[in-house]
């Protein structure tokens, strides 16, 4: 169930920084990075690209499905997992996809099941940072 407190803080950051706010996703676009990563990408997430992208909240660039097309050629979730996939050489990385990276560098991982974990650049093991994206936001937003 989606909490509407947390994306009213949302809009209320972009409202006030609107060069953070990003295109909102089309179904197809959600459907094809689906497709691409062969996982479904979690609830909250998929809300996310579709009624409220952002580039980033506070120290965290957030990735977003910036193709103006459904060919997604140019796409920060899709091209950061591929990446970390390739180079994180452990098991299970399959299993999680790339949502935003801080600015030191640390990746944030989605896991199949919705979790939201921090990958430290110097480590090979994700650390859980919250149950799900809503509440990663909502984490990220008291500290805006």
């Amino acid at each position: 169930m989606i909490d509407q407190d947390i994306w009213d803080l949302l809009v209320k950051l972009y409202t006030s920084y609107p060069n953070l706010k990003r295109a909102n996703a089309s179904d197809n676009q959600v459907c094809k990075v689906e497709e691409v990563l062969g996982m479904k990408l979690s609830d909250f997430y998929r809300y996310f690209l579709k009624n409220h992208a952002v580039s980033a909240i506070g120290k965290y660039n957030i990735n977003t499905l910036s193709s103006s097309d459904d060919s997604m050629s140019t796409c920060p979730v899709v091209d950061a997992t591929i990446k970390f996939r390739q180079e994180k050489q452990y098991p299970g990385s399959e299993n999680y996809y790339i949502i935003a990276n801080s600015d030191k560098g640390d990746l944030i991982a989605a896991s199949t099941q919705g979790q939201i974990y921090i990958v430290r650049i110097d480590k090979n093991l994700p650390v859980k940072l919250a149950e799900n994206f809503e509440e990663f936001l909502h984490n990220l937003l008291l500290k805006v």
